[in-house]
């Protein structure tokens, strides 16, 4: 086989981004999607579907869409009360998109932010049905961006957003601006990241690059490819299994390579968050079914770390079980700890 350079797309990808970009042309008018602005394209309650001007080319119209998730397939049908809405976003001459979900009559003024990313060639849909938040979190508004040909530039790998040299910080930026400054009742700083595979490592760049944009961050089967110098403290949880074929847990085990570098195992991960975040070092143990909790909850202002370890399993997103938590739920928990006690910093 042939090598491909260093940076460039291959011509496969090249060919399915060239596909992408007329579909998305076609979609939507430069008139109707400005730079820095986000146009409504879809908006779905219930089962309903309400077609904009504009439509969303990769989001289903059907009432049950069968995706291939995380954790294989599932159905993912918009839960009853709900309101989704596809937006268009255009930055740096590309057009980029993402799913915004929240209650018809959420009841309450100030509502949490959730932003969730996909895996490597993962949709939205694929992640709202493989993570299962909106059948959670209760009043929220939950946002599914998508990533560049289904993958996120997270650092020195992996995918065509990272071939491209895509800039996702600045996407991921404009989409947070965009939900806070015009979704009814979203709370500034309430603003919180998870990612999961390919999304979670760049929901670690994320966290290294604009921690202030955050009240806290997870990453689900996923280790950082990208360095993070010295950043203010940012509460952070990480959500890994044993069993994951792609990572190394402990701390004394082999590294994975990937892309030519040694990745630092999870435990690794874990400990340099404890640095950053100036954790005390002892923390505190808790085992619930398969998965181990441990978490350090004495840290600089109101940071802290948690480390979910899921015995077994594989590269997928932790569905949980009898005596089980799954990964959302995990993850929705340590939020709600973490509360608005860490008001984003001034940007």
């Amino acid at each position: 086989m042939g090598s491909t350079p260093s940076g460039a797309v291959p011509g496969w990808t090249a060919l399915a981004l060239a596909v992408l970009a007329l579909v998305l042309a076609a979609c939507a008018s430069p008139a109707a999607l400005k730079p820095d602005r986000s146009t409504p394209i879809r908006a779905v309650t219930g089962a309903t579907v309400e077609t904009h001007p504009a439509v969303l080319s990769t989001a289903r119209t059907s009432r049950t869409a069968r995706v291939r998730s995380a954790g294989g397939p599932r159905a993912w049908v918009a839960p009853k009360g709900w309101t989704i809405t596809g937006y268009g976003l255009a930055i740096d001459g590309l057009h980029r998109s993402y799913l915004v979900a929240r209650p018809v009559d959420p009841g309450v003024a100030h509502l949490p932010v959730l932003v969730v990313l996909h895996g490597r060639e993962m949709t939205p849909r694929d992640m709202a049905a493989a993570s299962g938040f909106l059948g959670l979190v209760g009043p929220a508004v939950v946002v599914y961006p998508a990533g560049m040909a289904r993958s996120w530039n997270a650092g020195y790998c992996c995918g065509a957003a990272h071939a491209m040299g895509v800039d996702d910080v600045a996407f991921l930026e404009k989409v947070v601006a965009a939900v806070v400054g015009g979704v009814p009742g979203a709370s500034a700083p309430r603003v919180y990241l998870v990612g999961y595979s390919n999304g979670g490592r760049m929901a670690y760049r994320m966290a290294c690059t604009d921690p202030g944009a955050f009240a806290a961050v997870a990453a689900v089967e996923a280790v950082p490819v990208a360095p993070c110098g010295h950043v203010p403290a940012v509460p952070v949880a990480v959500v890994a299994s044993t069993g994951d074929p792609l990572l190394t847990v402990p701390a004394g085990g082999s590294p994975k390579y990937i892309a030519g570098r040694a990745e630092p195992t999870v435990s690794a991960v874990v400990s340099q968050w404890r640095s950053i975040d100036g954790c005390a070092p002892a923390g505190s143990q808790e085992r619930l079914g398969a998965v181990t909790l441990s978490e350090w909850s004495r840290c600089s202002g109101a940071a802290r770390v948690e480390f979910a370890e899921y015995a077994g399993g594989s590269h997928h997103w932790p569905g949980g079980g009898p005596g089980t938590p799954s990964a959302e739920s995990v993850i929705w928990s340590f939020f709600s700890a973490v509360g608005s006690t860490r008001p984003p910093a001034a940007r």
